[in-house]
C-alpha cells in the first residue's frame, strides 16, 4: 500500500504496510536500514542517544524528499541511493520539516540519488519554462 501525506509534519498511521523514502550514504550498508535500534540522524542538543527518536530518518513522499533535499542543502554524492522503504511508522517524531520516522521491515534500491535529483530539477525547470512562455504569451 503506498501512503501519501498531504501536509508535512503529520505522520500517517495504519496497521497495513507502508512505504517511505531515503537517500541512503554510500558509506553506510543499507542491510543497517533493517536494525531499529540503529541510531538514524544528528542528536540534538537536548538529547543524548539515548533519548533520540526511535527509527529510520525518512520521507512519506518522493516530493517530500525533494523538499527535504531542498531545504537543508542536502550533499548527495556519487554512489548514495534512492531507498523505498516498507515497514510501518514510528511513534516518535523527526524534528526536521518533510521528515518522519520509519520502521523499515525490507527496502527496494531505486536508482542513484542524484540521478533521481537531477531529473526532479530537469522537471521543475521545464515546468517553470512552460509556465512563463504560456505567461508571456498570454499577454
Amino acid at each position: 500500500m503506498r501512503l501519501a501525506v498531504d501536509r508535512p509534519g503529520i505522520r500517517p498511521t495504519m496497521s497495513d504496510m507502508s512505504s517511505a523514502y531515503r537517500i541512503h550514504s554510500r558509506d553506510e550498508s543499507l542491510e543497517t536500514l533493517l536494525d531499529h535500534s540503529r541510531k538514524d540522524g544528528w542528536v540534538a542538543s537536548d538529547e543524548s542517544a539515548d533519548t533520540q527518536p526511535v527509527g529510520i530518518s525518512c520521507c512519506s513522499r518522493l516530493e517530500d524528499l525533494e523538499r527535504y533535499v531542498l531545504m537543508y542543502s542536502l550533499n548527495i554524492r556519487p554512489g548514495d541511493v534512492l531507498v523505498e522503504l516498507s515497514g510501518d511508522y514510528s511513534d516518535d517524531d523527526d524534528r526536521d520539516q518533510y521528515a518522519a520516522r520509519f520502521l523499515p521491515e525490507s527496502y527496494d534500491v531505486i536508482c542513484e540519488a542524484s540521478e533521481w535529483f537531477s531529473f526532479c530539477q530537469s522537471a521543475r525547470a521545464a515546468v517553470r519554462e512552460d509556465y512563463s512562455a504560456q505567461v508571456y504569451v498570454g499577454r
